[in-house]
């Protein structure tokens, strides 16, 4: 999802360090709160909550603020952000709990969100798109693969095979 939008929506920055930027700042704050104990399956999760939920608050924040939108268009795309980010927290909220709930390092993590939807926030209310309307098929394509990853996540754990 978070490819879909950035390819589809953005017009991504024309020099190299606001682009390595932009693609590295999420997982940079997830490396920062796992310092001391680096799992794979945690940075992956923790990528994601930062990565996943700063493009539906970003979307939702320009829905509100931006004139562009009609009011049906406004209320949906609200409507689904909202949807979007409370899927997100419920499918998370037991590793959220467990893993995050009284650490330190969730401060990290909440920086990085923050940040992170601040710099989506900007890109995308620069109101042009980087593609021509042919980047359906893109997002498409990108969506199914993030159906079949979550699919083959479902069948790794239900196999109970250590990652």
């Amino acid at each position: 999802m978070y490819l879909a939008a950035t390819f589809a929506y953005t017009q991504l920055p024309a020099q190299l360090l606001p682009l390595l930027f932009l693609i590295f700042d999420g997982p940079l704050f997830v490396l920062v709160s796992l310092r001391n104990n680096f799992h794979p399956l945690s940075f992956a999760i923790e990528g994601y909550l930062i990565d996943g939920i700063d493009i539906w608050l970003s979307i939702l924040i320009l829905a509100i603020t931006s004139p562009l939108p009609t009011k049906n268009q406004r209320i949906a795309s609200v409507f689904f952000m909202l949807v979007a980010i409370g899927v997100t927290t419920s499918v998370f909220w037991p590793y959220i709990q467990a893993e995050l709930w009284g650490q330190p390092r969730a401060v990290w993590l909440l920086a990085g969100l923050v940040e992170a939807t601040v710099a989506q926030y900007t890109i995308f209310n620069r109101a042009e798109s980087s593609q021509d309307d042919d980047s359906m098929g893109y997002i498409i394509v990108f969506v199914m693969l993030w159906v079949a990853a979550m699919i083959v996540g479902m069948v790794l754990n239900d196999a109970n095979v250590p990652l």
